[in-house]
């Protein structure tokens, strides 16, 4: 387990929801990646392994972090179009 309060304060009940297609390629691009980068072949069972650890560990956290950065992109967003509307109102008004 990840000691880490960042870890803490964003995993929780959240369950990645994966075809089985998209396992069997993450497994496949983990096999891949052990081999090309770490020069080990992994089987498997391990792929199956490690790709749930980041499922459970992982993911959320990254995922979490998404989602602030699309809120906070968001309000940035709504912010612009507040101001681009009360300028819409005050250029009527001079009218």
């Amino acid at each position: 387990m990840i000691d880490s309060p960042e870890y803490e304060r964003y995993t929780g009940p959240m369950k990645l929801h994966l075809t089985a297609e998209q396992r069997s390629d993450v497994e496949r691009d983990l096999k891949r990646y052990f081999a090309d980068e770490l020069d080990q072949d992994i089987g498997d069972l391990k792929a199956q392994l490690f790709a749930e650890f980041i499922y459970e560990h992982i993911a959320p956290v990254i995922y979490a972090q998404a989602i602030r950065d699309a809120h906070e992109h968001m309000q940035e967003k709504l912010l612009d179009m507040e101001a681009t509307l009360q300028l819409g109102r005050d250029r009527l008004k001079q009218r």
